[in-house]
């Protein structure tokens, strides 16, 4: 029997596209100061893990002072670290272009923003200052508004047939079901959120 070769063309890789944008990133860290310690001591922990990096702080600024030194970064760099040391009462921020991720031991909170114009990186910012607070959307009421409708319907269907709660088990059941589908709904729409128009 006489075998004969064959070759297999491979593939050719295709080169990366030059001159390709990276998506533009905020990378937000909160870091909460213990009651113990002096924030300038949890400030030079902190500042270790940036060394060889070049970074800005920022005490206390307001909304427009943290707004243009993020946004003079945001425009040169493709990912910009903001830092935040919180011990209740002072507020510092750090500013860190840096493409390599920044590992910090602890931290009360980490968000990737994915900024798409200079407005969305105003929105961002405005969030930051304000800690979190933000207007839930009408998607987001009307997902919490079917949510408490469907836990009060089985309520009060359990309730009525409580002699004999097995006449209405899959319809419990049934209800049961949606209310995870609707907070997985929820989920999914708080983690688009971080992308912002």
């Amino acid at each position: 029997m006489a075998f004969i070769p064959i070759r297999v063309r491979r593939k050719e890789k295709k080169p990366p596209k030059r001159g390709a944008k990276k998506e533009k990133r905020i990378a937000y860290t909160l870091i909460k100061v213990k009651e113990n310690q002096l924030i300038s001591e949890k400030a030079k922990e902190v500042e270790t893990l940036f060394k060889g990096r070049s970074f800005s702080r920022l005490t206390n600024p307001d909304e427009f002072t943290l707004l243009i030194n993020i946004e003079r970064l945001w425009k040169k760099y493709p990912r910009v670290y903001v830092v935040e040391l919180d011990d209740g009462t002072s507020r510092w921020f750090y500013l860190i272009p840096s493409e390599e991720r920044i590992r910090f031991e602890r931290k009360d909170k980490f968000i990737v923003f994915i900024p798409k114009s200079e407005e969305a990186l105003e929105k961002i910012v405005h969030r930051i200052i304000n800690k979190g607070a933000k207007q839930k959307t009408p998607i987001e009421k009307a997902l919490n508004l079917i949510q408490a409708l469907l836990g009060v319907v089985g309520l009060f269907l359990a309730y009525l047939h409580r002699a004999d709660i097995m006449q209405i088990s899959n319809i419990l059941t049934f209800i049961f079901a949606m209310i995870i589908v609707v907070q997985s709904l929820k989920k999914s729409y708080r983690e688009r959120e971080y992308e912002f128009d």
